[in-house]
């Protein structure tokens, strides 16, 4: 075994080692003579060469599309031979390119490598701490051309880019639907092979996406990091507080085709344009009658199941619902948010007010 006296890296065997020392010294003697940039090692310096001559000499024998490197195109011919070298001793998960191997062996070993030199936090991949760098600094170098926004992230520009164009590269096997990003493509198979690998640590429930175990976990921990600037008002997810701002600033940003209402939620106007266009995509497998929301499906599926989820802390009653669960707290609270306006008798439930 070979081993960096600087950084203490092992390595198979010496030319691999002298090719690693290079990067620690300072000694680069291949010089870009386009913009200055400089480099240890010679095929560096040709790969970055062609970023400015837009020579793409490495060409896929399946469909003919070219690269500017050796090992993009390998990469790329995997997608087609369904070739998957890399292989996971621990979990036995295998990946077409060596880095996705190396960054999912970090997640089995917690291994953090990469750290903020400004505030400390620590990352497994080198791309995520560079996208976490530009917090810092407020750099936003991917400029889309069409609209004049920029982002700090090379791929949440390339999305964004789809979304003047219409692209949508990422299809199911499964239906042939097709999506503009490929976490969303993956989310939706999951949809179909029942597959949920975020698991919670509390209470063993999974989730199809990670950002929805993230979400979940904030339930049992209390946290709420995302505060409105407005009021003392704090929530668990950024989304809820996005909506939430709304209310103060009156922004309804989505506005329907049909009849020009307007919402604050994407989901809202979703449901608005339904009550216009008659769609129920939401269909009971008990009975088959369907819904324009999916909350009024997992309402109606409790009928037939006899769930009731949602319990009261004071007597142990339980709800199918969770807004006849906070109707009945007010019995327990004596609330009457709900007054007359022409008598101003209280009343427990808005229903009761309106008759």
């Amino acid at each position: 075994m070979f081993t960096c006296t600087v950084c203490f890296h092992v390595f198979a065997n010496a030319p691999s080692l002298e090719r690693h020392m290079k990067r620690h010294a300072t000694d680069k003697p291949y010089n870009c003579t386009v913009c200055g940039k400089s480099f240890a090692r010679k095929e560096h310096l040709d790969n970055h060469t062609r970023c400015h001559t837009g020579e793409t000499p490495y060409r896929c024998q399946y469909c003919s599309k070219t690269f500017t490197r050796k090992e993009h195109m390998v990469n790329h011919v995997r997608k087609h031979t369904g070739e998957t070298p890399h292989r996971c001793d621990i979990c036995k998960k295998s990946f077409t390119r060596k880095e996705h191997f190396m960054n999912h062996v970090m997640w089995h070993t917690g291994e953090t490598p990469h750290h903020c030199q400004a505030c400390g936090k620590k990352y497994t991949r080198k791309e995520h701490l560079a996208n976490h760098m530009r917090s810092h600094t407020n750099d936003t170098p991917f400029r889309c051309e069409i609209c004049g926004k920029s982002f700090t992230r090379k791929e949440h520009f390339t999305n964004h880019i789809m979304w003047h164009t219409g692209e949508t590269p990422h299809r199911c096997d499964f239906c042939s639907k097709t999506f503009t990003r490929k976490e969303h493509l993956l989310n939706h198979v999951r949809q179909h092979t029942g597959e949920s690998p975020h698991r919670c640590g509390f209470c063993s429930k999974s989730f199809t996406r990670k950002e929805h175990l993230v979400n979940h976990i904030r339930q049992h921990t209390g946290e709420t990091p995302f505060r409105c600037s407005y009021c003392p008002k704090a929530f668990t997810r950024k989304d809820h507080l996005v909506n939430h701002v709304r209310q103060h600033t009156g922004e309804s940003p989505h506005k329907c085709q049909y009849c020009t209402k307007s919402f604050t939620r994407k989901e809202h106007l979703t449901n608005h344009v339904r009550q216009h266009t008659g769609e129920s995509p939401h269909r009971c497998h008990f009975c088959s009658k369907s819904f324009t929301r999916k909350e009024h499906l997992t309402n109606h599926v409790r009928i037939h199941t006899g769930e009731s989820p949602h319990r009261c802390e004071f007597c142990q009653r339980t709800f199918t619902r969770k807004e006849h669960l906070n109707n009945h707290l007010r019995q327990h609270t004596g609330d009457s948010s709900h007054c007359c306006n022409v008598c101003s008798k209280p009343f427990t439930r808005k229903v009761r007010w309106l008759f």
